[in-house]
């Protein structure tokens, strides 16, 4: 939750216009700017959080809650072992040397096991950095004033759609696309009390840090290019900063 911004005397939710950069891990040859575009009726469990009929683009405020983002699916399951282990020892290696040995004939599509990442999924991706071209306004989603405005005026539809029995953090930040999704449409076709539509949802990553859900509305409505531009994209590096941290965050061996 952000401390910062202001309340919005028409919809009752919380705004904060502080948002000027972030940052996003995609495939170099799709861009920073190609999302999948959802439509209506299609299976809400393949979508991301906040995604809506239309585009949606995800961005993070440091690189290092970018990488986080994008490097969960890699991360070990707590009370697992390693499942390459097995394998190191029947050859009579360390799990370190039966990695290091595999670790050039790795490939993307290639089961690797959890806890590790290959290098060909490095190579294929770039970290962006984005920049809004003025000012906008973000719906902050996890403040107080914001959930209680959602659970008074979607709560019931809610309820009555997926069974959802409560409004709260929680369920701002679980898995149920039938629920997030539902408050991410609903946000997204209401206009603020300057006569603006909210650009995007702000809201906390899992792993800690800000996140951003931004909606490309000028795109899906056919009238050219939104706000939000790439000002730049970097090859990721094993010896990138911002991934060796959230690397480590997560328990993650890079290669």
């Amino acid at each position: 939750m952000s401390p910062e911004g202001r309340l919005c005397t028409r919809t009752g939710l919380w705004l904060n216009d502080g948002f000027s950069v972030g940052y996003r891990v995609a495939v170099g040859d799709y861009g920073a700017l190609s999302p999948p575009s959802r439509s209506a009726g299609s299976d809400r469990v393949a979508w991301g959080r906040f995604d809506t009929t239309g585009s949606t683009v995800y961005l993070a405020s440091t690189p290092e809650t970018a990488f986080q983002e994008v490097l969960s699916l890699f991360a070990q399951k707590l009370g697992s072992g390693n499942p390459l282990e097995k394998d190191a020892a029947a050859l009579g290696l360390t799990l370190e040397e039966f990695l290091a040995a595999v670790a050039e004939e790795w490939e993307e599509g290639s089961y690797m096991g959890r806890g590790c990442l290959p290098a060909q999924w490095r190579n294929r991706r770039r970290l962006f950095r984005l920049e809004l071209g003025a000012p906008e306004s973000w719906i902050d989603i996890g403040h107080p004033d914001t959930i209680a405005t959602i659970r008074r005026v979607l709560g019931e539809d809610l309820h009555a759609a997926t069974g959802c029995t409560d409004v709260t953090l929680a369920e701002i930040h679980a898995p149920n696309r039938e629920v997030t999704t539902r408050i991410a449409g609903w946000m997204r076709e209401l206009v603020l009390d300057d006569g603006t539509h909210p650009s995007g949802i702000r809201y906390t990553s899992k792993f800690g840090g800000d996140c951003f859900a931004y909606w490309l509305r000028r795109r899906d409505g056919g009238l050219g290019a939104d706000t939000l531009r790439v000002a730049s994209g970097t090859g990721i590096g094993l010896r990138s900063d911002a991934l060796k941290t959230a690397a480590g965050r997560l328990g993650i061996r890079c290669f």
